[in-house]
């Protein structure tokens, strides 16, 4: 079968969509299937063009594994707000058309979202040399826009686009509950949920010895691991931090947006410390290497 996955995030990013992208796309190889891929130079979360990408061409091909990937060298802002977002993902799809005749034909297309504007490119490549369309959402980009956005008087149009969008394709998925029923709220199209999945074997066999990010100073050692984006709640991060200072010791490991934020606010307090994110194949001896993990996510 030949599957075409349209997505910004991709490998070697090694966090977050990226990550579900290319384990995905290993799944669907070992299955036999012809994989190609459009997405774009890695950024994410750092919000900046990794190297050797960022003296890379406006448009290259290369090999992952034996799929086919097709990159663009789209616009990336150094400070996300709404607006540089909404040129950035109109910039990767402008790209992205220039291989609409790269792809096979007829291929089952899968549009990951965000971007909700790859199901544009979908579309064309549909139009132009067939296959049907797949729209999973890992996130509601319209509604985090909305949450921003100024002019109100723009916000029922961004929500047909996106109904628009959402009801051209052949089936839609999300990874949540709440998700789905929100879903099936935007669009007519056939929705399924299709949670996120974890490989659990490589927690398995996690050796015996502590991550380095770890310390041994008697007290509980708390977690944080993951993006440092505007859709957690830093304001409660701050306030437990503060309160808990003296008995608790906690780790950010971690990139994104607000991370130079957050060091500037808690910079202070001689219970934190912070590093960069830690390779995939690390995750599971760090995440074991702890007390406990902290979640905290801003209600929608």
């Amino acid at each position: 079968m030949k599957t075409l996955l349209i997505s910004p995030f991709f490998y070697p990013d090694e966090i977050g969509i990226a990550l579900y992208n290319k384990l995905t796309v290993e799944y669907l190889l070992k299955k036999k299937h012809d994989v190609s891929i459009i997405t774009a130079v890695p950024y994410y979360p750092e919000w900046k063009i990794k190297q050797p990408y960022d003296k890379a061409k406006l448009f290259s091909r290369e090999k992952y594994l034996a799929a086919t990937v097709f990159r663009v060298k789209h616009f990336v802002p150094k400070k996300p707000t709404a607006l540089t977002r909404v040129l950035q993902l109109m910039h990767f799809t402008l790209l992205s058309l220039r291989f609409i005749f790269s792809v096979p034909k007829d291929c089952k297309i899968i549009v990951v979202s965000p971007f909700t504007s790859g199901i544009i490119t979908a579309l064309i490549i549909k139009l132009l040399r067939g296959g049907k369309i797949w729209c999973h959402i890992q996130d509601f980009e319209f509604d985090a826009a909305v949450a921003t956005f100024t002019f109100k008087r723009f916000i029922k149009p961004l929500y047909k686009i996106e109904s628009f969008l959402f009801n051209r394709c052949d089936k839609v998925s999300t990874i949540s509950n709440a998700m789905f029923e929100k879903l099936k709220n935007k669009t007519n199209t056939p929705a399924i949920l299709f949670p996120n999945f974890i490989n659990i074997e490589g927690f398995k066999n996690t050796k015996d010895e502590l991550h380095p990010y770890s310390l041994k100073t008697g007290r509980p050692q708390l977690l944080y691991s993951g993006n440092l984006g505007e859709k957690q709640d830093w304001n409660f991060f701050q306030r437990f931090c503060q309160e808990v200072k003296d008995d608790i010791d906690i780790t950010v490991v971690g990139n994104g947006a607000m991370g130079d934020n957050l060091k500037e606010k808690l910079k202070g307090l001689s219970n934190i410390r912070f590093f960069n994110l830690v390779p995939y194949s690390e995750l599971p001896q760090l995440l074991c290497s702890f007390d406990g993990h902290i979640l905290f996510q801003k209600k929608e």
